[in-house]
C-alpha cells in the first residue's frame, strides 16, 4: 500500500467517487411502452410534444430522449435554452421547444442551435426576428397562451392581435400555439373545460384571419388520460412519459409501468433494547428489542426528510418501517422482524422487490408532495443505471 494515493487505491477497487451503495434503476423499455400506451390512446393523427425538462423528470434527459426517439416520438420540450443546448450537443437532432422565458443575449444560441423559443413578449419576437435577418435565416417559434394558469403566456383576450403582430415579423415562422392546464388532475374539471373553450375560441378567431399554426396542443400528462377534447393536434405529455399519474383523482385509462426504482444497500445494523432512542430529536423509541439497520442515503440525496417515521421500504421483499428522522445522508430503518437481513442487502425505496411494491405515488403522499418533485429531488450523485 505504501505510496499508493487513496485515490489510486479506490480506483483499483472499483470505488469511484459516486455513492455505489446508492442508485436509481431507469428502464428505459418502460418509458418507451409508456410511450406506446399514450399514441395508442390519441391516435395516429395526434402528434406528440414529449417533456423532458428537469433533466428528464430526474430519469436522465439524454438517454430518455434517445429512447423515446426510438419509438418515432415528434418533437421534444424543455425547460430551457441550457436544456435544449445538451439535448443538441448529445446528438439530438429532432425538434425541441423551449417552454420557459429567454432573454435577448440568448437570443443567437436559439438560432445557432435549431431550437424552438415560446414568444410571450413583442420585443423579444422584435429582437429574433432582427437576429434571424442578420443571419438570413428563419426561425420558428411557438405562442403561449395564457387561458388561466396565471404564469407565462399572452393573455387569451390579448391573444389574436399579438400573433397578427408576430407573424407580421420578418424571419418568423409561427410554428405552433399553446396553453397550459392550471388543474387538470384534479377531480373537478370544471375550470380545464373552461381553459379548453378559451383556447379553442382563440383559435377559431386565428383561422378567421387565415392564420392556422401547424401545431396546436394543451393536453399536458392529467389532460391525456382524461381530457379528451383538449387533443388539438398535438398533446405535450411529461410524467406519464415516466409511468406515474399525475394525482389519485386522474383515471387510469392508460396502462403506465413505472421506469424508476430507487435503491441501496445497507450498511449497517445494530442490534437495540426496548427503549431505545433513535437518531435526532430522539423523534422515535423502541418498544421492544429490535435491529435496526442504516441505509446510505438521505435528503441531500432526494429522499425527503418528510418521510420521517413516516414511509417504509421493501427488504427481502417486504415491507421494513423508517424510524426517527431522515438524515442529510442516512437514513434507520427496522428490520427486527426480518430476521435474515444481513448488511449489503439490496433495499428498494420506491420500486418492486419479490412480489411487494411500493410506488412513487405512496411515498410523495406520505411526504406530502407530488411525484414531480419527488423524481426531480433525486440527487446527481445518484448513480443511474439504465435497463433496456
Amino acid at each position: 500500500m505504501r505510496g499508493r494515493s487513496l485515490t489510486s487505491i479506490r480506483q483499483q477497487e472499483g470505488e469511484l467517487s459516486t455513492n455505489k451503495a446508492v442508485w436509481a434503476v431507469i428502464d428505459l423499455a418502460a418509458i418507451r411502452h409508456n410511450l406506446r400506451q399514450i399514441r395508442e390512446k390519441i391516435g395516429p393523427s395526434v402528434k406528440i410534444i414529449a417533456v423532458v425538462k428537469a433533466d428528464g423528470y430526474g430519469h436522465g434527459m439524454l438517454k430518455v430522449s434517445q429512447a423515446l426517439l426510438r419509438e418515432k416520438v415528434n418533437a421534444l420540450a424543455v425547460a430551457d435554452l441550457e436544456e435544449g443546448i445538451k439535448l443538441r450537443e448529445g446528438g439530438i437532432n429532432t425538434p425541441v421547444l423551449v417552454l420557459g422565458p429567454f432573454t435577448k443575449g440568448q437570443v443567437k444560441a436559439f438560432l445557432h442551435y435549431h431550437l424552438t423559443p415560446t414568444v410571450v413578449e413583442e420585443g423579444m419576437a422584435q429582437e429574433l426576428s432582427r437576429m434571424a435577418k442578420n443571419l438570413q435565416r428563419q426561425i420558428g417559434v411557438h405562442i403561449n397562451i395564457d387561458t388561466g394558469m396565471g404564469r407565462l403566456g399572452i393573455s387569451y383576450e390579448r391573444a389574436v392581435s399579438f400573433i397578427e403582430k408576430i407573424r407580421s415579423l420578418e424571419g418568423i415562422r409561427i410554428e405552433g400555439v399553446y396553453t397550459h392546464f392550471s388543474s387538470a388532475e384534479e377531480k373537478d374539471k370544471t375550470f380545464s373545460l373552461l381553459q379548453i373553450e378559451r383556447f379553442r375560441r382563440a383559435l377559431e378567431s386565428l383561422e378567421k384571419r387565415g392564420i392556422n399554426p401547424p401545431l396546436r396542443h394543451a393536453s399536458n400528462s392529467a389532460a391525456v388520460l382524461d381530457l379528451a377534447e383538449s387533443y388539438f393536434n398535438a398533446v405535450r405529455p411529461g410524467l406519464a412519459i415516466y409511468g406515474y399519474y399525475p394525482s389519485p383523482f386522474v383515471s387510469r385509462s392508460l396502462t403506465l409501468r413505472p421506469s424508476m426504482s430507487l435503491r441501496c444497500k445497507i450498511t449497517f445494523i445494530k442490534r437495540v433494547p426496548s427503549g431505545t432512542s433513535i437518531g435526532y430529536g430522539r423523534s422515535y423509541v423502541t418498544c421492544r428489542a429490535t435491529s435496526i439497520a442504516i441505509l446510505p442515503i438521505g435528503y441531500a440525496n432526494g429522499y425527503p426528510y418528510s418521510l420521517s417515521n413516516r414511509a417504509e421500504v421493501l427488504v427481502r421483499g417486504r415491507r421494513a418501517p423508517v424510524r426517527g428522522r431522515i438524515c442529510m445522508d442516512q437514513t434507520l430503518i427496522d428490520v427486527g422482524h426480518i430476521r435474515e437481513a444481513k448488511v449489503g442487502d439490496e433495499v428498494v425505496l420506491w420500486g418492486t422487490q419479490g412480489r411487494e411494491s411500493i410506488s412513487v405515488e405512496e411515498v410523495s403522499l406520505k411526504a406530502n408532495t407530488i411525484p414531480y418533485e419527488l423524481l426531480t429531488n433525486v440527487g446527481k450523485g445518484v448513480r443511474r443505471v439504465y435497463k433496456e
